[in-house]
């Protein structure tokens, strides 16, 4: 039995993959709730819906891999881009032009890579648990990350988080139950317990692999629509030694590391001449480069003030001028 039935349910198809959601009430602003899926759907948000949905309208999705939804197993149908485009899919299909963003966990960079991108139909952004990499990894945790992908036998405790132990025979059954009690060890959590763990075994771990593996995997782009606000936005920017890209970070004053290319005049003088002018940027080599050094090198610029020197506005009028001139 539920609480509050939903007012409208769909489903919105992407690629050949289908996506279920529910629209419950109705009111501004809107709300899109968005589970950390495949591990949870939609209904992870059954004690909080019905009392949004007197004053709000509320939309929910279950999300690739589990509940009413499809449940592909390659991780390239969970990139981040992927389901950024089915939250903004499920808003159009809701008949919502802007909405609030709620997230939780892991889904958390979804609703950011979906404000970043379309800023104009997300009014705001809630962050529940975010599950954002931002801090040191928990040290219990840090060496079954490691060993996510090796063949391992006779795991316990957070050595469980393997992708080979969950495909053993009841492997990622006991995964689930050890993770949600470790998540809600309080004695009067039973229900959400049981809760929690029945949502994730509607799901399957060949979904659960892909997702987290298309989660964390590196994502190619040959073209990005209005980087200039990407840059604008970033906390740090690693970047070939271009002029158009560092001038446009060395504008919007963010930090960032440049690579020029290996025996390219332009990039290598003329570029890094400029830069220096306006104290703009650091020059990396990448023969000479590790990655712990451009760690370090990140760790020491992210989100750090920087003092460049302004970037002129009137470029376009000095050059029209000169022109003028010789005409």
């Amino acid at each position: 039995m539920r609480a509050r039935l939903p007012d409208r349910e769909g489903v919105i198809q992407r690629g050949g993959v289908r996506v279920a959601f529910e629209i419950f009430g109705h009111g501004e602003p809107a709300l899109l709730l968005i589970p950390a899926s495949p591990i949870t759907h939609a209904r992870s948000w059954k004690g909080v819906v019905p009392a949004l949905a007197r004053r709000f309208t509320v939309v929910t999705t279950d999300g690739r891999g589990t509940g009413r939804s499809d449940r592909p197993h390659t991780p390239e149908c969970y990139a981040p881009s992927e389901v950024a485009a089915d939250l903004l899919a499920v808003l159009d299909a809701a008949g919502v032009d802007r909405a609030v963003l709620v997230a939780h966990c892991h889904a958390v960079p979804w609703a950011l890579r979906l404000a970043a991108d379309h800023p104009e139909r997300v009014g705001g952004v809630v962050a529940i648990a975010p599950n954002i990499a931002v801090a040191p990894p928990h040290p219990y945790a840090v060496e079954a990350e490691r060993r996510w992908a090796d063949p391992v036998d006779a795991l316990a405790g957070w050595s469980m988080r393997n992708r080979h132990f969950w495909r053993q025979d009841g492997g990622y059954r006991q995964w689930i139950e050890f993770f949600f009690g470790q998540l809600l060890p309080e004695p009067h959590s039973t229900k959400q317990y049981e809760d929690t763990v029945g949502w994730a075994l509607e799901t399957d771990a060949e979904a659960m692999i892909a997702e987290r593996e298309g989660r964390a995997g590196l994502e190619l782009r040959g073209y990005v629509h209005r980087l200039y606000q990407h840059l604008c936005a970033c906390d740090v920017a690693i970047v070939q030694g271009g002029l158009t890209t560092t001038m446009e970070l060395t504008a919007a004053k963010r930090p960032f590391l440049y690579f020029p290319l290996g025996h390219h005049f332009e990039q290598n003088f003329h570029v890094r001449h400029r830069l220096d002018r306006y104290g703009a940027g650091t020059c990396m080599d990448y023969l000479a480069t590790d990655p712990d050094l451009i760690a370090a090198r990140i760790a020491e610029l992210a989100g750090k003030p920087v003092s460049y020197r302004d970037v002129e506005t009137d470029g376009a009028a000095r050059a029209a001028r000169l022109i003028a001139e010789l005409i």
